[in-house]
């Protein structure tokens, strides 16, 4: 089951959030602030978290938590999707998109316009979980050059009965 955190100012997001990813199967843990952010989602063990763009304490919130989650070595691979009303707030020109995303100044993956299109938010759970859940191509063995299995046992034998008979 996978695990998704949610960090919501508004309660009534957060719920809804909840309520549709658990109904899709998804284990979700969820906060209403910015307070220790990395430490409760190391602690919840999420595989991905979605993180809200504006708190009413701070407008740049969620810019801060991404880069806080970014920079921790505990967190850095979690996949970040944040969600925002900005472009329905009518308080930025023109609207965020996966364009605005930089590395440094808003470490998130994609983000996720409010109101929420469950269907779209499945699909995009679905893309970046998978991306994370891919293993890793894991080289075959290399066969031991020069010696057999059966010498280097035969020699270890050798090694121990010297021991014993000095």
């Amino acid at each position: 089951m996978k695990r998704v955190y949610v960090i919501d100012d508004e309660q009534s997001i957060v719920e809804s959030v909840s309520m549709i990813l658990e109904n899709k199967g998804y284990e979700v843990g969820a906060q209403n602030d910015d307070k220790d952010i990395v430490d409760n989602v190391v602690a919840f063990d999420a595989d991905l978290v979605i993180v809200d763009v504006m708190f009413p304490e701070d407008t740049g919130a969620g810019f801060k938590m991404a880069r806080a989650l970014k920079a921790d070595e505990r967190t850095s691979a979690l996949p970040l999707l944040m969600l925002t009303a900005v472009n329905e707030a009518g308080l930025y020109v023109g609207a965020f998109s996966n364009k605005d995303r930089d590395d440094a100044w808003l470490p998130v993956q994609e983000f996720v316009e409010k109101p929420i299109d469950p269907d779209a938010l499945f699909e995009t759970l679905a893309r970046w979980l998978k991306l994370r859940a891919e293993p890793r191509p894991v080289p075959p063995p290399r066969p031991a050059i020069g010696r057999s299995p059966y010498r280097a046992r035969r020699g270890a034998r050798r090694t121990r009965w010297r021991r014993r008979a000095s």
